[in-house]
């Protein structure tokens, strides 16, 4: 059997995009900041309404002061709010705007709206002749596309099916898996070879432990495991971590290419942290690094250092198998 050595593994990083999280602070601090969240659903079917913009205005104010859309649950949050009184407008195409008024004091930061109902518009439509109608499969210069609404029998169908019959139908890579939480529908992808790769975040898909589960599921039904990262160097060495001791690891995604203070931010490790697209597995106690506070510091998104955060007690989960 071959004998498997983390502290000699280095895990392959594939650069994709220039997004980073952490963004330089530009305002001094003030005071804690206000919290509006609710739901959204259709007023009729009850259904969560998905992707609503969801806007805050002053009392009078003209332009919205924060904003946010509602997540798979139909549920939204909106932070970073200052003592007073707000409008809130949901809006989404196809239903009647609806506004609700909040306020946020000193005494309640954190507003819970009632279940916003939108109720659909009603319009009168001309008659339509259908003259042709989309292939299930169009083969185009540049691409492939699969036009999963023609096809009958994905009709009350679930995700795994859909995806299943892109995979079979085109001949590059298909993965999925960055909103998928525990091993389950991992295993329910990969059993059905729905995909050609799974694509965990580790942040979100259940933490270290639980990532290498994926990856090794995902190995007994010859799935390779690519991992989904856009995040601090301490998530990155989590992330690290798991994928030495994982044997089916592939690649691991990287978004801070471009941030020149992103290796700061840790310390006891060398540096540049990404070199030449492989990163070192550093071989001390825990994740191996120090959080250097003092850059942390400098780069804050937000005011406060670990501020308590009661908007994430709120249900907002985006656990969803076709992203």
């Amino acid at each position: 059997m071959r004998q498997f050595s983390p502290k000699h593994f280095t895990a392959f990083c594939i650069v994709l995009f220039t997004g980073y999280t952490i963004v330089a602070q530009t305002k001094p601090a003030t005071d804690k900041k206000g919290i509006i969240y609710g739901k959204v659903t259709d007023l009729l079917s009850k259904a969560v309404v998905e992707y609503a913009s969801v806007a805050v205005f002053t009392k009078e104010g003209k332009r919205p002061v924060n904003g946010a859309t509602t997540d798979t649950k139909g549920s939204f949050t909106v932070s970073g709010l200052d003592t007073g009184s707000y409008r809130v407008v949901i809006d989404f195409i196809g239903y009647q705007p609806d506004t609700i008024t909040a306020s946020i004091s000193g005494k309640q930061m954190t507003v819970k709206l009632p279940e916003v109902q939108l109720a659909k518009k009603s319009q009168t439509l001309q008659s339509v002749v259908v003259v042709a109608q989309k292939p299930l499969i169009e083969n185009k210069i540049d691409k492939m596309v699969y036009n999963a609404e023609k096809d009958v029998t994905a009709q009350g169908g679930v995700a795994t099916d859909l995806l299943k019959k892109i995979t079979d139908a085109v001949d590059i890579p298909i993965l999925t898996g960055e909103d998928i939480y525990l091993k389950e529908p991992f295993i329910e992808l990969c059993r059905n070879h729905a995909v050609d790769i799974i694509h965990p975040d580790l942040a979100t898909s259940g933490g270290i432990l639980e990532t290498k589960k994926i990856g090794d599921a995902a190995q007994e039904y010859g799935v390779a495991m690519a991992m989904h990262f856009a995040g601090t160097p301490v998530s990155c060495m989590a992330n690290v971590h798991c994928a030495a001791a994982t044997e089916n690891f592939l690649v691991l995604e990287n978004h801070s290419v471009d941030v020149s203070w992103w290796d700061d931010l840790i310390e006891g490790i060398g540096k540049p942290i990404v070199n030449k697209g492989f990163i070192t597995v550093p071989d001390k106690p825990g994740l191996g690094v120090t959080l250097n506070e003092d850059v942390v510091k400098q780069h804050l998104l937000e005011p406060g250092f670990f501020e308590p955060t009661p908007q994430w007690n709120v249900d907002r989960t985006n656990d969803r198998q076709w992203s």
